[in-house]
């Protein structure tokens, strides 16, 4: 009988992408090759966004990216079970999972996961930067360029579009892009989507997707993206070999045919922009194919996602398979196990002093950490009348819209020594040229940009006086080697 055949499902979609970044953070703790391209992703993003123009750089915010992902949940996975890189492993990828699910069918070991899979984080961004420019030439919006519905046919939903894109130009028209197993997902500019919303009898089962689409994909009739923009990766990797087929949602017939990594990232940029997704008809042909190889179980594994991979067991256990779900080692904590098993002298504070909220020592202060007390309050009225201040409807000018604060225990109990720190700009002509130049340049410096200016020593006297008439300046000291007073 034929070994466990590995199936590594890479979805287009994670609703929760904080949440799996911050669990690669923790992993990456105690593994070297996800630190690594955890940092060398990120710095491969900020390069790409350097080079865009100042608006589209700006309009671009957090980027977070399902590829990185993807690569990393690879990149453990490959260290903890090196079989799933064997010849009979099964990639299988869905819209942008493609480019991950490319990764997974030309790499060898972990490490050329890495490699590969930074050369596959740049595509998807530059991709994903080609996709928005083309849509904003149809329509500048921010709204969502997908709609889910459910509860009709595809041929249903067809009919409903026909009417809908009759008077509209092609490239506004609204079209099916996926169809998922017991829904479909419309595409099409915001505006589009609207009227089919409002207009059609699919308004009742029109809903929004479980993450925001901010441009159009899988249209036959979109306009192709330059491939040669996006694909300009190193020639070394473009040139390996694929090791194992990668079966392509868009392409439901049979697996890609490609030779090399660069030529299936070729094809994955066309499935991506102009097939639809046919998701159901995909699985039953893997699901045929594994048929076939009389395997002993099917290793159905979902990477960088928490897409609902049930209907893809369904259809393998039709075809006779024996599906085990695969499962990643449990993460470890952030802080450990058990918090409380912590000692209290476990963690130093080095260098730190001060007086704080109902804590006038570092002991004291230490106590309400560890015990998590709260020092907000009631504003004490040993303090102020809040009364006199408070005013909710902001109607007052300066007024507080806050009864509530934290308060140190003593505040009249200050060291009476002040210590200031600050430049004190010499007086005209009293020392060397080339210093005194050097402090004036940075008096108007700081006119310039902040609207104020440095003080000389009466400017000094003359504030703190104003603060207290008591106050007066004992002694002014240069450290040595410094040109400032």
């Amino acid at each position: 009988m034929a070994p466990a055949s590995h199936v590594l499902l890479f979805p287009h979609e994670h609703t929760d992408v904080l949440g799996a970044l911050h669990e690669l953070s923790v992993r990456s703790k105690t593994r070297p090759q996800l630190r690594t391209f955890l940092a060398s992703s990120s710095a491969v993003v900020y390069e790409q966004i350097l080079a865009l123009d100042g608006l589209e750089r700006a309009s671009i915010g957090p980027f977070d990216d399902l590829t990185t992902i993807q690569i990393s949940q690879l990149l453990v996975l490959t260290e903890e079970n090196p079989s799933i890189m064997s010849d009979t492993s099964v990639p299988v990828g869905l819209g942008i999972g493609l480019i991950a699910a490319a990764v997974a069918a030309t790499a060898r070991n972990p490490g050329s996961v890495a490699t590969l899979g930074l050369e596959g984080v740049v595509v998807a961004f530059r991709l994903a930067i080609e996709l928005q420019r083309a849509s904003r030439d149809i329509q500048k919006s921010e709204g969502t360029w997908a709609r889910m519905v459910s509860s009709y046919t595809l041929e249903e939903v067809q009919q409903h579009l026909d009417k809908v894109n009759g008077t509209l130009r092609p490239l506004h028209h609204a079209y099916v892009g996926q169809v998922l197993p017991g829904s479909l997902v419309l595409f099409g500019p915001p505006l589009t989507l609207e009227t089919l919303a409002k207009s059609s009898n699919l308004a009742q089962s029109i809903t929004s997707t479980p993450t925001t689409s901010k441009c159009l994909l899988y249209g036959s009739h979109l306009p192709p993206v330059d491939s040669a923009k996006i694909l300009r990766i190193y020639s070394v990797h473009e040139a390996c070999i694929i090791q194992r087929s990668l079966d392509s949602t868009h392409s439901p017939a049979g697996s890609l045919s490609a030779g090399t990594f660069g030529e299936l990232l070729r094809l994955i940029v066309t499935e991506i922009v102009q097939k639809s997704m046919q998701v159901v008809e995909t699985f039953r042909t893997v699901a045929t194919a594994l048929q076939k190889r009389r395997g002993s179980e099917v290793i159905l594994t979902t990477v960088g996602s928490i897409w609902d991979a049930s209907a893809f067991q369904d259809i393998l256990h039709h075809h006779d398979q024996n599906v085990r779900i695969g499962k990643f080692s449990p993460s470890p904590k952030p802080f450990g196990d058990d918090l409380s098993s912590i000692p209290s002298d476990a963690i130093a504070i080095v260098g730190m002093s001060g007086r704080f909220p109902e804590s006038d020592t570092l002991d004291e202060l230490w106590r309400l950490l560890e015990t998590g007390t709260t020092t907000h309050q009631e504003i004490p009225s040993s303090r102020f009348n809040v009364d006199d201040f408070y005013d909710p409807s902001r109607k007052k000018h300066n007024a507080l819209v806050s009864q509530h604060g934290c308060f140190i225990q003593k505040p009249g109990d200050f060291d009476s020594r002040i210590l200031i720190m600050d430049m004190v700009l010499p007086t005209p002509g009293s020392g060397s040229t080339t210093p005194e130049a050097a402090l004036r340049q940075k008096d108007l410096t700081m006119l310039h940009t902040f609207n104020a200016k440095e003080r000389e020593v009466e400017d000094w006297r003359s504030v703190l006086q104003k603060a207290d008439p008591r106050l007066e300046i004992k002694t002014i000291r240069r450290p040595d080697g410094s040109h400032q007073e």
